[in-house]
């Protein structure tokens, strides 16, 4: 697994590199797992591929899900603090699935909440996951996140997330997935 983040954040960067104009402020998100979270290598290893293809760490954020963080939250935080103090962003994925507390998360450097599909395409017809979306973009602000809500479906629910405050959405109602040239094309329409 180490290896193969390894992989996915030089290609990332790679690209950045080529299409420097198509990139100007984005920022690119990258899944990784719990195994690089324990390894006091990541942090300088990550740092060497963005100065390798002239990437600032701010235009990286590398996603954790939230049973991977908390269940290696005690041996990641040395490893989470030096990727922030590098300037890395974090994100906390699929929150609201996982048996986080308030604790772990106020241990932890997020700069980002996302919040899982599975209560954001019900908020339009369960009055009890709309609650929860909207308590978790009040947590996430309140700490001083951008806060993500995931399967976004529709009009509907992107305006609720709206008049909520959400900062980012994310789903099919926005985009399909879509490679890089066709993502870089739909970016110069919207």
């Amino acid at each position: 697994i180490p290896l193969l983040t390894q992989e996915v954040i030089v290609m990332a960067c790679r690209d950045m590199s080529v299409h420097a104009n198509s990139f100007l402020g984005l920022v690119i998100s990258i899944n990784i797992s719990s195994q690089d979270i324990v390894s006091l290598e990541f942090p300088e290893m990550l740092e060497q591929i963005t100065q390798q293809y002239s990437i600032s760490p701010s235009q990286l954020c590398l996603e954790l899900t939230e049973s991977a963080v908390m269940g290696e939250l005690t041996s990641s935080l040395d490893v989470l603090n030096r990727l922030r103090m590098k300037g890395f962003f974090l994100s906390i994925d699929d929150f609201g699935t996982g048996f986080s507390s308030l604790t772990q998360l106020y241990n932890a450097p997020f700069s980002e909440l996302k919040i899982d599909q599975h209560f954001v395409m019900r908020m339009e017809t369960d009055s009890e996951a709309k609650v929860i979306v909207d308590i978790c973009i009040m947590l996430g602000h309140k700490m001083g996140m951008n806060v993500v809500a995931e399967g976004v479906e529709n009009d509907q629910i992107a305006e609720m997330l709206v008049a909520q405050g959400c900062n980012i959405a994310q789903g099919y109602g926005i985009s399909k997935p879509k490679p890089l040239a066709a993502a870089l094309e739909w970016r110069e329409l919207y």
